[in-house]
């Protein structure tokens, strides 16, 4: 149960949350809409009882209005939480994607403009250096391209034909493939990846690209919010209907405060910024999108100081 299910009546804080004037919040908007019912209703009832003798028949009608505004009431301000919700993900969006995109267009120019000085009115140049500014510049396209592809797969995914093409894959080379395709990420991060894997093949009925993402953003992260030296553990467990993966490390831990919103859109926990770790948000809202869509589930342990361990589980496909 989050804050918004313990709280459901919090005016400020809700005009906090979407920095807006208080008589602009859904909460407050609620409440006002709340006395106007109560008002309306005390006017129907002396209005009514000029006029309707039977106290029954009063009681009813005076109780159908009650329930028409309190409806009203309740449509209105969802409908704008949810203008305001959008709003503000746009304006988040918009922050983020601008931040990242501006690093790496930035690098890419200024290594370009190092190449081209390097050569201008010169015979010789520097080929090491050359080299290294070649290097920055891949690493910022991939960072880039990593961007976009992110961005395609959110803008996708609440379309039900984006999860309709499905095929039996194989988990344990899910596992294979991705370690293959993050062991440089490790080794530049002086992190040592361990399995705990069954040496069966496990099939699950999943679009591979999509459960390759997914899994992926899981092991990316627990690399990166790695500590330097730390281990990163990767197990996975067969059960008579299901899977269970779980992906360890040894990092910083979730901060209290940031766990409930670690699956929202956009979302960057505290560690990120205070790091400086590039990322926009949006790697384990795929990943928890991706696995419900496959009747999955997807959580996490987590102590400060210590750790994290995602866990996700995934329906057998029996062959």
């Amino acid at each position: 149960m989050n804050d918004k299910d313990k709280k459901p009546f919090r005016v400020f804080s809700n005009c906090q949350e979407y920095s807006i004037p208080i008589w602009q919040c859904p909460a407050f908007l609620f409440s006002v809409m709340g006395i106007i019912n109560v008002t309306s209703c005390l006017f129907f009832y002396f209005l009514g009882g000029r006029y309707i003798k039977e106290p029954s028949m009063l009681a009813i009608i005076i109780l159908g209005i009650a329930t028409f505004m309190f409806f009203l009431a309740y449509a209105v301000t969802r409908s704008v939480e949810k203008l305001m919700e959008i709003n503000r993900n746009k304006t988040e969006f918009i922050k983020i994607v601008s931040h990242q995109l501006r690093a790496p267009l930035t690098n890419i120019r200024w290594s370009i403009d190092f190449v081209m000085s390097n050569r201008k009115g010169k015979t010789e140049v520097n080929v090491e250096k050359e080299k290294d500014y070649f290097e920055l510049i891949k690493e910022n396209s991939q960072r880039l391209e990593d961007l976009l592809s992110d961005l395609l797969i959110v803008n996708r995914l609440n379309e039900e034909n984006f999860f309709k093409y499905k095929e039996d894959v194989n988990f344990v080379d899910v596992i294979k493939e991705t370690l293959q395709d993050y062991k440089y990420l490790a080794k530049a991060s002086n992190v040592e990846i361990i399995t705990r894997v069954i040496d069966k093949p496990v099939y699950v009925f999943a679009n591979k690209i999509l459960i390759e993402t997914a899994f992926e953003n899981l092991v990316k992260n627990s690399i990166i919010f790695n500590k330097q030296g730390g281990k990163v553990e990767i197990s996975l467990f067969r059960h008579p209907k299901e899977i269970l993966v779980a992906v360890k490390d040894e990092g910083p831990g979730i901060p209290k405060a940031d766990r409930k919103y670690i699956f929202q859109r956009f979302f960057r926990g505290s560690k990120a910024f205070h790091t400086q770790t590039q990322g926009t948000g949006l790697g384990l809202y795929i990943a928890k999108a991706v696995i419900t869509k496959h009747g999955g589930k997807i959580w996490f342990k987590t102590k400060e100081g210590q750790g994290t361990t995602f866990f996700i589980t995934l329906p057998i496909r029996k062959i």
